[in-house]
């Protein structure tokens, strides 16, 4: 299950991602805020997530779709956060991905919440 909670006064919506989620869900759902309200700053918290087969293919479609919502967004930020095991993979992947389609988004993965609101204040 995937929860949105959209912030507007702070400028960021969490998505919260929490038990079995499919790449089917995972898409679909990044594919709905772009349809919806926009936020500069989002964050995809995958902490209670047991995640899933999360392969480059479908890393480099949440980096396409992110793309077309930037201009939306008016720029802004996307923060990942995952738990330590997978923190250094999704690392790897959403880097790999980003400069290889020379991505116009600033993605970012870090361990906690706290983080990454710190960076988005950067």
């Amino acid at each position: 299950m995937i929860e949105t909670i959209i912030f507007p006064k702070k400028n960021y919506t969490i998505q919260e991602c929490f038990g079995d989620i499919s790449t089917e869900e995972l898409l679909e759902t990044a594919q709905s805020f772009f349809g919806g309200v926009h936020t500069p700053y989002v964050i995809w918290d995958f902490s209670f997530a047991q995640m899933i087969n999360l392969s480059p293919g479908t890393v480099k479609r949440l980096v396409d779709i992110w793309d077309k919502q930037r201009a939306r967004r008016g720029g802004g930020k996307t923060a990942i956060i995952a738990p330590a095991y997978l923190e250094y993979s999704f690392s790897q992947m959403f880097e790999t991905v980003t400069e290889l389609t020379k991505s116009s988004f600033e993605t970012k993965v870090f361990g906690s919440l706290g983080e990454a609101k710190e960076w988005f204040r950067e």
